[in-house]
């Protein structure tokens, strides 16, 4: 039986809007990268949990919402540490997938 965490996590998500052609794996492992490339790797585990075409979303496009779950086993993490990586995986998927944030 595994034991619990000492420190806790905090769980955030993305909807971001990407070409029909786009796969949703694409956007996970591009997250899961960019992640290893930073200091400290802190991104435990992302998944997708809706993808939405239709109204309110451009012809040939579709919006993916990821869920990503941050954890350290050494400390807790700040808000900040966790914003940073968050910048850097919605630049990385912006530059190499043209990913846009969805705006409400």
């Amino acid at each position: 039986m595994a034991s619990l965490p000492k420190y806790p996590g905090s769980r955030r998500d993305l909807a971001v809007v990407v070409e029909q052609g786009v796969p949703v794996a694409a956007l996970l492992d591009t997250a899961r990268r960019t992640s290893s490339a930073s200091a400290e790797d802190i991104l435990e585990k992302c998944w997708v949990f809706d993808v939405y075409t239709g109204t309110g979303i451009a012809d040939n496009h579709k919006s993916v919402a990821v869920a990503l779950s941050y954890r350290s086993d050494a400390r807790t993490l700040t808000d900040a540490e966790i914003s940073e990586l968050e910048t850097q995986i919605l630049t990385t998927w912006q530059a190499e997938l043209g990913a846009q944030l969805r705006a409400l």
